[in-house]
């Protein structure tokens, strides 16, 4: 928003901010997934590695829920999607 870039709406991003601007591993991802999906989201950005776990399939849960959900790596790269520029 500093940059005057215009955030597309409908996507929505989850995880932590860690040193050199990466994207940290969270908690409780499905049911911010169904939230997002419950307010008109239509793509989850999440850290990258948390698409698959002992409790979870992102991907199945997209899929079941008609919302992307992609991994990122760091701020600018969610920046890039949710802006279509780079920081």
């Amino acid at each position: 928003m500093f940059k005057g870039d215009r955030i597309q709406r409908g996507t929505a991003l989850t995880g932590t901010l860690e040193p050199g601007g990466m994207i940290g591993w969270v908690g409780g991802i499905p049911d911010k997934i169904r939230a997002a999906k419950r307010e008109g989201y239509h793509t989850v950005l999440v850290p990258r590695g948390q698409l698959y776990s002992a409790q979870w399939n992102l991907i199945e849960l997209g899929y079941q829920l008609s919302i992307a959900v992609r991994e990122v790596d760091t701020v600018d790269d969610a920046y890039r999607i949710m802006t279509g520029k780079s920081l």
